[in-house]
């Protein structure tokens, strides 16, 4: 198919049934800048258009696509619009979805970016840490530089309690912040490996400590508690889902403080218990 020969036909068919540019534009809802191109062989005509450009130039479909007027149409002339018809059709089709694939595409990856982003702003934001920690330094060096009245075993477990937590203390040193960020929180969670229960040890040697061992595993189970509330809104903020502020992010350094008050607690009972005062 020649585009160029088929321009010509157009623009010499038009002007035999004395038409104007614009004439013909409008009798196909076209802009005459469409039927310019179509006539200098620049673009061609869409399928669309095939059978009212015909009629109008008073030639067939064949003719049209050939370029020129043709005294008997063949079997070629009708395969050759059939064929230049699929074609249309089809390359006009794999535009229209090529531009669907890169607008979704596009879509998606604007999406990623953002939201990226968005966690990127949310997990260092900063949050005020009003809480009053007590430092537990002190309780650390009398229970490891003394065993006091404590057996091989049971000092052995207190031990591993007390290493974890300076561990985890010396990790996040939350007493030591101003302020805080949410990705903080996610290391805390992470980080959060205290995991002994040593009050049964302590009422084997004194009995009376019954009470502070209910008070440290009520404290425990609203402290865990919590703690599985915040990460619960940090994973939906990995997820795309978080909603922005979030009140229970800001308990989060009572929390630590109650942390800290229930595990000094703890280890003064150790003290106690032992008979570990310098």
């Amino acid at each position: 198919m020649n585009i160029e020969k088929i321009g010509k036909f157009i623009a010499e068919r038009r002007k035999l049934c004395n038409m104007t540019q614009q004439e013909l534009a409008d009798k196909l809802g076209v802009t005459d800048k469409a039927v310019s191109r179509w006539e200098r062989g620049v673009g061609c005509p869409d399928i669309s258009y095939l059978e009212d450009l015909s009629n109008i130039l008073n030639i067939t479909i064949p003719e049209l696509l050939k370029g020129e007027r043709i005294d008997n149409i063949n079997n070629s002339d009708i395969s050759n619009s059939i064929n230049y018809s699929i074609n249309s059709i089809k390359n006009k089709y794999n535009f229209i979805i090529n531009i669907i694939i890169i607008v979704i595409v596009s879509i998606i990856s604007l999406l990623i970016i953002f939201y990226n982003i968005r966690n990127i702003y949310i997990l260092n934001k900063e949050y005020t840490n009003n809480s009053d920690i007590t430092k537990l330094d002190n309780y650390y060096n009398i229970i490891l530089n003394n065993k006091g009245k404590y057996n091989d075993i049971d000092y052995s477990k207190i031990v591993k309690h007390i290493n974890n937590l300076k561990e985890m203390d010396n990790i996040y040193n939350m007493h030591l912040k101003d302020h805080y960020k949410l990705k903080d929180l996610v290391f805390f969670i992470d980080n959060n490996i205290i995991n002994q229960d040593i009050y049964p040890i302590l009422l084997q040697y004194d009995n009376n400590k019954k009470d502070n061992m209910y008070t440290y595993k009520m404290q425990k189970i609203y402290y865990q508690s919590i703690i599985s509330s915040i990460s619960n809104i940090l994973e939906e903020s990995l997820n795309y889902h978080f909603k922005g502020d979030n009140e229970m992010l800001n308990y989060f350094p009572i929390v630590i403080s109650n942390f800290y008050k229930n595990e000094e607690m703890l280890l003064k009972d150790i003290c106690e218990v032992g008979d570990l005062y310098e």
